[in-house]
């Protein structure tokens, strides 16, 4: 036994001892995630120290593919949220974030803002749709630079915009939309070629109780519409005063009708 000492406690220092550190090492690759440790002093073993290292590697390059499939994933959420013409959010990242807003916290008020651009099919017929292209993507551009800063744009199809609001009540609402109205208004259309001034309507619609999007929506849409009508002043609140005309207003198809009722 005295004999085989020295050959066993040889064999633990050079043989055991080194895959027991190389087997804690290997835990803990696996518990860094993409940080890769600092590799110790080498091992005493050559065909340990190769594999070692070639582990080392291994671990590097993995962690490099996960940090670019990573970013791919995000940049691809972020282009499946974002209008591809404006860069704005759309209709898809809308109905997501008013879903997360509310999951977020209780809100105790939040409005509505559709924004239309007025006669953009006679804009776009007039002078083609690369003209109508540069008006969407200039009037996308000065509402997101109007609205508050935490306050994100979705572009809901054609020249139809909206934002929402978290806490603010309908004065304030108002406020932001008749800046948005005012900057669209000082904006120099005639660089696409424009001869006549390019305005928007808006329709607000506010809560201060727990209410659906398509419900909000609806009330801001009759709001809006209400706005776009002749000698209006092109931003309307959702109210009283529109209750009693929403059934006409919310059809389009007699929309026209109504308006020389009430403009004759």
């Amino acid at each position: 036994l005295v004999a085989q000492l020295p050959s066993a406690w040889l064999l633990y220092r050079l043989f055991v001892r080194p895959v027991r550190s190389l087997a804690r090492e290997i835990d803990r690759l696996g518990q860094t995630g993409n940080d890769c440790p600092p590799i110790l002093k080498p091992l005493p073993i050559d065909e340990l120290e190769s594999l070692r290292r070639a582990l080392y590697d291994y671990h590097q390059r993995l962690s490099k593919l996960n940090q670019n499939l990573e970013r791919s994933s995000q940049d691809f959420y972020d282009q499946a949220r974002r209008d591809p013409l404006t860069g704005v959010f759309n209709r898809r990242a809308y109905d997501e974030d008013w879903r997360k807003l509310h999951a977020d916290r209780p809100l105790r008020q939040c409005a509505l803002m559709l924004f239309d651009c007025d006669h953009f099919k006679a804009i776009n017929d007039t002078y083609g749709h690369e003209v109508g292209d540069s008006v969407i993507k200039a009037v996308a551009g000065i509402l997101q630079n109007t609205l508050r800063g935490e306050d994100r744009l979705y572009r809901l199809g054609g020249d139809e915009f909206a934002t929402v609001l978290a806490e603010s009540d309908a004065q304030n609402a108002e406020l932001i939309a008749t800046r948005c109205r005012e900057q669209v208004l000082l904006h120099d259309f005639q660089q696409y070629g424009i001869r006549e001034p390019v305005t928007i309507s808006i329709g607000i619609a506010h809560s201060s109780a727990d209410i659906s999007l398509a419900e909000l929506q609806k009330q801001a849409d009759i709001a809006m519409y209400a706005a776009k009508r002749p000698n209006s002043r092109k931003i309307e609140v959702y109210g009283e005063r529109l209750q009693e005309t929403s059934p006409l207003i919310a059809n389009r198809s007699i929309f026209a009708i109504y308006q020389t009722i009430q403009d004759p």
